[in-house]
């Protein structure tokens, strides 16, 4: 599901295991991003 700044994975356990989003996105590199009220 994409919300615009959102994206929600919602799986069944045997995909969720298949798939191993927690280790795929436990490995990226964290990054700030500012808020829209920071740009302004």
């Amino acid at each position: 599901l994409n919300a615009g700044d959102v994206v929600v994975h919602i799986f069944l356990p045997p995909q969720r295991e298949f798939y191993n989003l927690e280790e795929f996105y436990g490995n990226a590199t964290p990054i700030e991003l500012p808020f829209e009220t920071q740009l302004q």
